[in-house]
This record gives structure tokens, C-alpha cells and sequence, in this order.
């Protein structure tokens, strides 16, 4: 839990310790307390309380259950965020404008009842960093570049480019 602000509830004169969690969590998952502090960050910062209702509302993009809902929520939320009061806003309409094929094939795939995971890629990223741990002191990037392919490479498929 990090400490980001503090203050008082002025009705209560009950001290708020604000934090990243009431921000975080999803809003049904929120104890009475964490609710009353959301409550509390609404009134005393709105620009931030803005991006948290544009946070809940991407969650209903990855939670739609058909690649038209998907398609109305995305459209939902692009007009939100374009038309955000935060600067922030506009930022993350274009960097989802980028993604929308992506997201809506995620919504495609959940369709058909599969369950998507990133476990793959971290396995990945896991690898290539250890990989380039044990690359310090090679001389060359190529070569440090090569034994990473190598190593994300399943072993009949490795080709031969270390020699």
C-alpha cells in the first residue's frame, strides 16, 4: 500500500490517508472505507477521479463478452477520454485508437470461450533478460543478440547463427 496524499473529511473530521488502492481495485471490490475515501477523492481531486472512471470504464471493454459489445464500449470510451477534462485523457484515446483491432480480438477470443493469459510473453521477457544478464562482458551486440534468439527459439527450431 503507498502512501500518495492526506488529508481530512471535513464533514466526519475523520483524517483520510489516500492511497493507490482505492484507485486500483475495482470499484465492487471496495470496502465501505476505501468507498467513503473514493467519495472523498472525487470531491477534493475531480481530474483525478476522472481518469478513475476511465480506468473502470476500459475494464468493461476487456470484460465484454462479444466482439459488438466490445465495439460500442471502445467506441464509448474513445469519446469519453477524447473529450476529458485531464490532459491524459486525449493521450490514452490515441494510444487506444492504436490498439482497437487488438482489444477486439481479445473480446473475439473471450467469445469463444477461451481464456487468455500473458504468461507466454513474461516466460519470454524472463528469458531475455536473463539471457542478457549473462551477456555482460560480450563484446558485441550481435552476438548478445543472436544468443537471445537463440534462446526464444524451441529447439527444433533453432537455427544455426552463432557460428
Amino acid at each position: 500500500m503507498k502512501r500518495v496524499g492526506s488529508g481530512v473529511m471535513p464533514e466526519a473530521g475523520v483524517p483520510v490517508v489516500m492511497t493507490l488502492d482505492e484507485l486500483v481495485k475495482p470499484r465492487e471490490k471496495l470496502s465501505p472505507k476505501q468507498s467513503q475515501q473514493l467519495d472523498w477523492i472525487k470531491r477534493k481531486f475531480p481530474d483525478l477521479f476522472e481518469l478513475y472512471l476511465l480506468k473502470e470504464d476500459l475494464r468493461n471493454v476487456v470484460q465484454a463478452d462479444s466482439r459488438d459489445k466490445a465495439e460500442q464500449e471502445i467506441s464509448r470510451w474513445l469519446t469519453n477520454a477524447q473529450n476529458a477534462a485531464n490532459a491524459e485523457g486525449p493521450v490514452w484515446a490515441n494510444t487506444m485508437r492504436s490498439w482497437r483491432q487488438e482489444l477486439l480480438n481479445l473480446a473475439q477470443y473471450t467469445e469463444q470461450g477461451r481464456r487468455y493469459t500473458n504468461g507466454y510473453i513474461e516466460g519470454k521477457i524472463t528469458l531475455i533478460k536473463m539471457v542478457k544478464r549473462l551477456g555482460f562482458g560480450f563484446r558485441s551486440r550481435e552476438s548478445l543478440r543472436k544468443k537471445a534468439f537463440v534462446g526464444c527459439c524451441s529447439h527444433d527450431q533453432t537455427p544455426q547463427v552463432l557460428t
